[in-house]
């Protein structure tokens, strides 16, 4: 179980990486390692605190970004989206979903 504080923690840890990125991903633009960071987080948090996608789903959609089995790069990219500007919406994306999942507005 996640308590609300490592909740709080967690988001705080999701905004840092969003305004430094370069230091936890190597490179600010590369979005594919900041899939795997997140990909990481979000084990993480699954094996602490029962989660589903649709939180995550909702955000997405709300955002206006469409999934394909490619994933959401390819409709970012349609929306002129730098590799920078990915790595930043992605961050935006986890951090507005678990504000969602954890009542923290």
């Amino acid at each position: 179980m996640m308590t609300e504080e490592q909740a709080k923690k967690l988001i705080r840890l999701l905004e840092v990486v969003k305004t430094r990125p370069a230091i936890y991903i190597m490179r600010a633009d590369d979005y594919k390692a900041v899939q795997v960071f997140l990909v990481g987080v979000n084990t993480t948090c699954r094996s602490l605190v029962k989660l589903d996608d649709e939180p995550f789903m909702e955000v997405i959609t709300r955002r206006g970004w469409k999934s394909s089995p490619e994933g959401l790069v390819p409709s970012m990219r349609e929306a002129g989206l730098s590799d920078e500007a990915i790595v930043q919406e992605f961050l935006d994306i986890d951090i507005e979903a678990y504000k969602r999942i954890f009542n923290l507005t």
